[in-house]
């Protein structure tokens, strides 16, 4: 059986490119395309695609509204969100959705391909800004927590959890310190001690251990 991929784009010269680039690299690879997400909700049930190549920005029914209605009727399918946006909350808007990739549209040709034949593969991957992060459980590039398994209320302190939460939710150093009420220096003193018991070095590395550990969904 060929493999079904449905392109969802509101840009019609978005599909064409996609469509052909899919084509070029496997012509019996069966494409579809829907204009917007209310369109790909009902594609997905009428072909049943093994793939969804989903724009973040669509009328009627944007990505993630439109990913998540069709992980809930359909959750075994593979969706890659493509997006111009970095921002890191929106970043775990998509992992929370399930999304198994997502990728910046200034992307080449090369590097979509690679991605798309990773996710069919069964690998997950993000090819963001600052977040070019390969999830794949067998490679994935970042220092895991010390102890594993262990809970965050037994590595860090209840303030240090509290800047956690923030951080990883894509709120910004300046807003974390209004929220908190505590000075820029006294936060940068928190997130070192974050990141030294986390065993990172990095806020991309930290965003990076809350996904593989789902952290950001502990209570």
């Amino acid at each position: 059986m060929n493999y079904k991929i449905l392109i969802a784009d509101d840009h019609a010269l978005v599909r064409k490119g996609m469509r052909a680039m899919l084509l070029g690299h496997d012509p019996d690879w069966e494409i579809f395309e829907a204009e917007n997400g209310i369109k790909a909700v009902l594609a997905v049930k009428e072909i049943g695609p093994d793939m969804v190549l989903m724009d973040f920005d669509m009328p009627k029914l944007d990505g993630l509204k439109a990913a998540r209605q069709i992980r809930e009727d359909c959750p075994g399918i593979k969706i890659i969100m493509v997006t111009q946006h970095s921002d890191a909350g929106l970043v775990f808007e998509f992992q929370r959705a399930g999304m198994h990739a997502f990728i910046n549209k200034n992307a080449s040709d090369s590097d979509f391909l690679s991605i798309i034949l990773q996710v069919k593969s069964g690998h997950r991957y993000t090819h963001i800004p600052d977040y070019q992060i390969f999830l794949s459980e067998h490679t994935c590039g970042f220092s895991a927590m010390a102890g594993g398994s262990r809970s965050m209320a037994s590595i860090l302190s209840e303030r240090e959890r509290e800047i956690f939460r923030l951080m990883i939710s894509g709120i910004r150093p300046a807003q974390i310190s209004e929220r908190l009420g505590i000075s820029p220096r006294t936060l940068d003193t928190h997130k070192v001690s974050i990141f030294r018991k986390c065993k990172v070095h990095s806020t991309q590395e930290l965003l990076s251990l809350a996904y593989k550990e789902k952290l950001f969904a502990e209570d």
